[in-house]
């Protein structure tokens, strides 16, 4: 993992150096820009904003194939209450035929799910995925700038490029951030590098375009992001309102829904996970993540795996959190591998990755290591085998599953089969044990 270690610090010293530290605190031309992007962009306080557009599930590592353009519905609604708080609901029309239908409350000390098409409320405690207050408002220029400009003078720099200026700002999650002001003094672009599961360290560039004057202020009316290259989001404004009646719709408990469940999030999920035998020498991993479970299965002399877990970064973000934050992106499979280390006793010689998601096969660095054979699919194979080289991962060796591929001691046998397209993804890997 040094590779990736060593890049990521390596971009974060060319951001910095770009910023130029000869320019020193903020200097009185910085001021002025900032002074001059807040000015046209006031902005009153509580609002909501709806906006429509698409969301392409291919970006962030979560669509029918690696770089396709899947191009979904997408509508969401961001509002900050009178006490501060921050509503933000989403929907997407998957790509599957699945919808994702999402309310989230966010506030200093918790975080609440409202799960809209299954009736539930979940209600996040002592959790460090609490971050969302900060990072969702930066979605909004005016309220980025008002953070930024509140920040201590040290931390800012400021270079002129051509007709515009670009503020370098780090985050008080440690995000170096580049604010890009265009010559009409609104800020356009806002730029930092993430590292992604699956894809490393990767640009990631948000633009704001067609500012108007509305009731709570001046906002922009087309926003969109990119990853790397890929096109992410793609949004027109339809709606901003300071009307209360709008903000208590969204704050109101819907007629019909359960809880809320409290959950404790002080217990991280290396306290949490644990190997449940499910067979004779075959176990599942529980606790370890939302989503799905990762399969162990042991043999006499080593250990199989059926996906190599991470958490989900929520690119909807600046900069993004994450469902399960840690210090890597491949940190929930170091747990995992850890745990067949102190339970089995046995080395891990086969990674079966069912599918090219970032949650299900973005902590395959952790597992292959010299000797590992990783299985996946013919499509997904150029894009598993860039991560395993970008990340530093030497000597394992990917093996393109066409039809079926057997691992077996004699005693067991573990099949691994390519059943072809489904709704979910192009190609999917299943394991069958006999």
């Amino acid at each position: 993992m040094m590779k990736r270690t060593r890049r990521t610090g390596m971009l974060a010293l060319v951001l910095v150096a770009s910023w130029g530290t000869a320019c020193g605190p903020v200097t009185p031309s910085a001021a002025r820009v900032l002074r001059g992007a807040i000015k046209v962009t006031p902005m009153t306080g509580p609002f909501v904003m709806t906006a429509r557009g698409t969301l392409n599930q291919a970006a962030e590592l979560q669509g029918s194939r690696p770089g396709a353009s899947d191009q979904a519905s997408f509508t969401e609604t961001l509002g900050v209450t009178t006490s501060g708080a921050v509503v933000y609901e989403m929907e997407l029309d998957r790509i599957d035929g699945s919808r994702e239908w999402v309310r989230e409350i966010h506030e200093e000390d918790a975080k609440t799910l409202y799960l809209l098409e299954d009736s539930v409320i979940i209600r996040l405690v002592n959790h460090p995925e609490l971050g969302g207050l900060e990072r969702l408002q930066r979605r909004i220029p005016a309220r980025l700038l008002g953070e930024v400009a509140a920040s201590p003078d040290s931390a800012l720099r400021v270079i002129f490029d051509s007709d515009t200026a670009r503020i370098g700002w780090t985050s008080p999650e440690g995000t170096p951030l580049t604010l890009v002001v265009g010559p009409d003094s609104f800020l356009h672009r806002v730029e930092y590098s993430q590292d992604l599961p699956a894809l490393g360290p990767t640009s990631v560039t948000w633009r704001f375009d067609d500012y108007r004057s509305t009731e709570a202020g001046t906002m922009p009316h087309r926003y969109s992001a990119h990853i790397g290259a890929l096109p992410f989001l793609e949004m027109n404004v339809l709606d901003v309102s300071v009307d209360p009646s709008r903000m208590e719709g969204l704050t109101a408990t819907p007629e019909g829904f359960e809880g809320p469940i409290e959950v404790d999030g002080s217990e991280g999920p290396a306290a949490r996970a644990e190997m449940e035998e499910i067979g004779p020498g075959l176990y599942r991993v529980r606790n370890l993540r939302n989503g799905f479970h990762p399969l162990i299965v042991e043999f006499d002399e080593f250990v199989a795996v059926v996906d190599a877990p991470t958490g989900y970064p929520l690119m909807l973000e600046i900069p993004p959190g994450d469902v399960a934050p840690g210090p890597r992106p491949d940190w929930l499979s170091r747990i995992m591998r850890d745990m067949v280390v102190e339970h089995l006793s046995k080395p891990i010689q086969h990674v079966v990755l069912t599918h090219f998601h970032n949650d299900h096969a973005g902590g395959a660095p952790a597992l292959a290591g010299s000797g590992v054979t990783v299985y996946t699919s013919p499509g997904d194979s150029t894009g598993v085998r860039r991560m395993l080289e970008t990340s530093g991962s030497e000597g394992a060796v990917v093996q393109a599953v066409t039809q079926g591929e057997r691992i077996t001691d004699g005693t067991r046998t573990l099949d691994v089969i390519q059943i072809g397209p489904n709704p979910h993804t192009h190609e999917m890997l299943v394991a069958y044990l006999h």
